[in-house]
């Protein structure tokens, strides 16, 4: 299995290849937290309260994350 199969099969699972590899897990975490949190989101049609940093905003990290997963969910269809 090539590296660009095995990254989509991992991000349909909420997993971000690039922490692994980089041996990050605390991006790791933070990024499937992310991930999760918009798919939660998304199912139940609100936001959900989270910790934000003082210079982000739950709207601005939700958005990043349902148009990384489009991208993503439309790269493995």
């Amino acid at each position: 299995m090539d590296d660009q199969t095995m990254d989509a099969i991992l991000r349909v699972h909420a997993i971000e290849p690039k922490y692994l590899r980089a041996d990050d897990f605390d991006g790791f975490i933070a990024a499937r937290e992310a991930t999760l949190l918009a798919l939660i989101e998304r199912a139940m049609g609100k936001l959900i309260a989270r910790e934000v940093a003082q210079d982000d905003t739950i709207e601005d990290t939700t958005q990043e994350v349902n148009d990384y997963q489009e991208e993503e969910l439309d790269a493995v269809v």
